[in-house]
Formats: structure tokens, C-alpha cells, sequence
């Protein structure tokens, strides 16, 4: 590449830094010139001045959650193993501002990835999580970067931070299937996390399904034993939809809805499959929903919305393809297996997405289409359905009441369905009116 990495234009919202040489490359220093005259970035300078001049990780690290640095800024670390995510932004950002945690604290790097080390991004904040490219070498402007030439844009450099990436191979490692590889990551870390049942069970629900209840309700730690022994053979992207639709779906959408950090074990494997969750959504085409249903048991997030209004999706969707599923649903509702119930509603995703159809999946007979993260959709229709339940006797047990909302996906649908309702037998079907 004939660019320089001297002259950095901007960062990117995806986190990557690319280099360019031209002519807004000047007027840019300069207005970097004055930022760098700013308390903050005097702060910056006096710190790697003091990394350089052999100041303790420690106490860098330590400066820099006082600072309270943003989600993008680099942190002192390491340099990343095979399978390992980087995890200082989330313990800086944790971290009391002025309290020391030697036994957390990494050294600073010492050593840079080799070139032709083979890394991907997983930072579940990257727009570009699930890419995959080669390491050039060490950036000569910014500190704990390297410059990286990605598969997805051979003909660009960037700049990646060491805690947004994971490493694939290093280059003696090259020899076998980069998708072997990247299996085994996954599986090393779905490993990790099941050895730490304690901290697991924290975060991730136990498998108390009808066929699971009682002594054979099924514990977390087993739960992700069982994607591992049924996913040896799959590719990595098949892995992490797999894990998926285990019970491991909950602390994985908790952390991108809330970005709070679970145990390390766990957010590396959060981070882990997140990224080759994007990477199979990466090879799907967008395509129209036909449509897509989702029963929302807890629905007060929606709060007072109505048509015309916008919901945001920041984590990956469940849905259904048909009402049949749905209706599926309703014995376990009325039971109570589903435990507490709030207001209910019944999302219906009409417009054009992207999916993923799991073939190899936890509960087999589910049919479930997953949507991906960072959605939007605009309510094009709501209203209420009902229906009056009575038991065996004929006596009166409950009105179901539940809120439909229409929802318009990236373009509008050639062909919206048409409203639905209860039928007499208790049933979700689409209105003959």
C-alpha cells in the first residue's frame, strides 16, 4: 500500500482506523494539532510518556480509569493469545476511580503480533464484529494498535486495538483450516465458561422444559457440555448458532442491551460467538420477511408506542415463521411454564432482513428464525386481540387480552398481512375481514 499510516483521517464508528494520504490529511493534522492542546489529550501524552519511561501497567491503568475513559479508547494490555478477547476497557470502565487492582492489572505489551498473525474482531460494540483480516504490523501513531489488511476490504488498512480483537493463528499455525481454528476457539471457549458453573448460574437460566423438569432439569454448565459434544464437527458459525439457542441466548442479548460485563470466562464467550454469529449473518442475503412472528411475554419495554412510532431491537430476535408456532406457545402460557407473565404481545415483522434458519439447534423440534442485532422497525398497525377462557366445566377463567404491533422492517413490504384475531378455539389466525 502506497498510504501512510502517519496520516490518519478519522476513526471509523466500526472502530477501525484506516490510513490516507491526500490532501485533507493536512488539514486534519492541524485540527488534530489542536486537539492534542486539549487538558484531555495533554493527559493522554503525559501518560504513554510515562509508559515509556518505564512507569508501571499499573499505574497507566490506574490513570486511565480515573480518566474514565470511553468505550473505544485503549487500555493497557497484553498482547492477545489464541482464543483470548481482551477484556481492560470493560474492567477500566467497572473500576472505582481511584482504586489500584494489582491482581487485575496486565503488563503493558512488550511485544507485538507478528505480521501474518490472522485476527478477528470481537468487540460486540463493533459494527464490524465477525471480520477477519491479517496483521500487517504495529502502528507507528497509536499506541496497543496494530495495522490489519481485512479479508472483507483487501485494498484498505487499519488501525484495530488489541482488546477488539481476538487471534485466529499465528503465522506457524497457518498450515491447517482457518475454520478449524476458528471452531476451536469457540468450543475452547464454551470450555471456559462451562468450568465456572458458579458464575454461570448467575446469568444463564437451567433448561426446566416439560421433558426437563424436575431431577432432569438441565444446568447451564450441562447445557453448553452438550453444544460441545454436538458441535465438534460443525463449522464456527454453526457453533455459535447452535450455542444459541441453548439458554445462552440470555446473558448474551442482556450484555448487548446493558453492557454490563459478566465474568471474563463468559464475556469472552459472549464476545466470541457474537462475532461468528456476524459472520453467518454476513454471508446471508437480506431477504423478505414472509412474515415473522415473535410473542412477547414481558412487553412493557414497548411502553406507549403506537403507529408510527420506532422500536430498536439492540440484540439478536427470536422469531417464528408461522401462527401455527406461535399458537404452539399457548399451552405453556396458560400453564404457567413460561413463569410470570406481563402483558402480553405479538410482534409481527413484515419488510426485509436478514435471518438465520438454525439447522443444528439445542431444542431440535423448534422452529426458530433468529433476526439480527441492531434493528429498527416502525409500527405500521396496532390493536388489541382477545379471547374468554373457560375449562372443561364451562366455567369462566380468564379474558386473554394481546397487543399486536405491526412492524415495518429496512423497506416496505410489497404485502402487509392482514390483521388477525382469537378464532373460537382459542387460536391466533389472520382475520377474515
Amino acid at each position: 500500500m502506497s498510504r501512510s499510516p502517519e496520516h490518519i483521517s478519522q476513526l471509523a464508528d466500526d472502530g477501525k482506523e484506516f490510513a490516507d494520504a491526500g490532501p485533507q490529511a493536512i488539514a486534519q493534522r492541524r485540527l488534530q494539532a489542536i486537539a492534542d492542546n486539549s487538558p484531555r489529550a495533554r493527559q493522554l501524552q503525559a501518560l504513554q510518556l510515562m509508559a515509556q519511561a518505564g512507569t508501571q501497567a499499573m499505574q497507566l491503568k490506574a490513570a486511565y480509569a480515573m480518566m474514565n475513559m470511553p468505550d473505544r479508547a485503549p487500555a493497557s494490555e497484553t498482547p492477545a493469545r489464541p482464543g483470548q478477547t481482551k477484556h481492560l476497557r470493560h474492567e477500566a470502565r467497572q473500576s472505582p476511580p481511584v482504586q489500584l487492582r494489582p491482581e487485575t492489572v496486565q503488563l503493558a505489551i512488550s511485544e507485538n503480533l507478528a505480521a501474518g498473525t490472522r485476527i478477528m474482531v470481537a468487540n460486540p460494540a463493533a459494527r464490524d464484529a465477525g471480520d477477519i483480516g491479517t496483521v500487517i504490523g504495529p502502528s507507528t501513531v497509536k499506541p496497543y494498535c496494530m495495522r490489519v489488511r481485512f479479508d472483507n476490504e483487501p485494498d484498505t488498512i487499519y488501525r484495530v486495538y488489541f482488546h477488539e480483537i481476538v487471534v485466529v493463528s499465528t503465522p506457524e499455525q497457518q498450515d491447517g483450516n482457518e475454520d478449524q481454528l476458528l471452531n476451536a476457539m469457540i468450543l475452547g471457549a464454551i470450555a471456559a465458561a462451562e468450568a465456572i458453573p458458579e458464575q454461570l448460574g448467575a446469568v444463564m437460566e437451567t433448561d426446566k422444559t416439560p421433558e426437563n423438569d424436575g431431577e432432569l432439569a438441565v444446568p447451564p454448565e450441562q447445557q453448553l457440555a452438550r453444544c460441545r459434544a454436538a458441535c465438534a464437527n460443525l463449522s464456527a458459525e454453526e457453533t455459535a448458532t447452535y450455542l444459541y439457542t441453548t439458554y445462552f441466548f440470555g446473558p448474551l442479548n442482556r450484555y448487548l442491551r446493558d453492557r454490563v460485563a459478566p465474568a471474563p470466562e463468559i464475556l469472552e464467550l459472549i464476545s466470541v460467538t457474537h462475532a461468528l454469529l456476524m459472520r453467518a449473518f454476513a454471508g446471508t442475503a437480506g431477504e423478505k420477511l414472509v412474515p415473522r412472528f415473535r410473542m412477547e411475554l414481558k412487553a412493557e419495554w414497548i411502553g406507549a408506542k403506537g403507529v408510527g412510532d420506532e422500536l430498536s431491537f439492540p440484540a439478536f430476535t427470536s422469531t417464528h415463521p408461522d401462527l401455527e408456532s406461535v399458537n404452539g406457545m399457548w399451552p405453556d402460557i396458560q400453564s404457567g411454564a413460561f413463569g410470570e407473565i406481563g402483558k402480553l404481545a405479538l410482534l409481527v415483522f413484515e419488510g426485509k432482513s436478514k435471518e438465520l434458519n438454525p439447522q443444528q439447534k439445542y431444542f431440535p423440534n423448534e422452529n426458530e428464525m433468529i433476526l439480527p442485532p441492531g434493528m429498527k422497525a416502525t409500527i405500521s398497525q396496532k390493536y388489541d386481540i382477545d379471547w374468554d377462557e373457560y375449562n372443561d366445566d364451562g366455567e369462566f377463567v380468564k379474558k386473554w387480552v394481546i397487543t399486536v404491533y405491526h412492524l415495518t422492517m429496512t423497506e416496505a413490504p410489497d404485502e402487509f398481512i392482514p390483521p388477525l384475531q382469537f378464532n373460537e378455539g382459542g387460536y391466533v389466525v389472520i382475520s377474515d375481514d
